[in-house]
């Protein structure tokens, strides 16, 4: 374990990187909703490739004093915190990076505890889309999709849907 974090210290060195994200990864896939978890979160890691500064709560390596300064301008809402530590860190200028070490958490392992997870995320990605708009300008992609597809058209889908019933239990 202590080459591990020699050798994740040593990435960030390289890469001069104030903040990281890490790949983080369901424990198990044992369950169908673990299993479809596990597909997701293996998608969203790939994410983090692109845009990392998607930091993850169950993740983040940052050099102490940078921390702290992010600290001082996070609003301390808990749903959608740790993208926010991710977005701040960017906004004021810290190089954001994505680690390739691998960090396990366990993830809901029933429909209901993934529900409350889902619920408590879509708090925070509406918070981070809608609430604090004009941040979201700096990341055109996510604009498009969280805060026009997503939230936006919501009344179109939802009219959509209601003209075609039938499609949802397919959705």
């Amino acid at each position: 374990e202590l080459r591990t974090n020699l050798k994740e210290k040593k990435v960030m060195e390289e890469n001069d990187f104030d903040i990281s994200s890490v790949k983080v990864l369901p424990t198990k896939r044992d369950t169908i909703i673990e299993k479809l978890q596990g597909i997701e979160y293996d998608i969203a890691m790939q994410a983090r490739l692109i845009y990392p500064w998607l930091t993850s709560g169950a993740g983040i390596i940052a050099k102490r004093t940078v921390m702290l300064e992010i600290m001082k301008n996070h609003s301390l809402f808990f749903n959608g915190g740790d993208i926010e530590i991710g977005k701040l860190a960017d906004m004021m200028g810290y190089k954001v990076g994505h680690l390739p070490m691998i960090f396990y958490t366990d993830i809901p392992s029933t429909f209901y505890k993934w529900y409350k997870q889902r619920f408590s995320w879509m708090c925070g990605a509406f918070r981070h889309s809608i609430i604090n708009i004009h941040h979201q300008l700096k990341y055109p992609f996510h604009f498009i999709y969280f805060s026009f597809i997503i939230y936006i058209l919501l009344p179109l889908k939802t009219i959509e849907m209601m003209d075609h019933l039938q499609t949802l239990p397919l959705l």
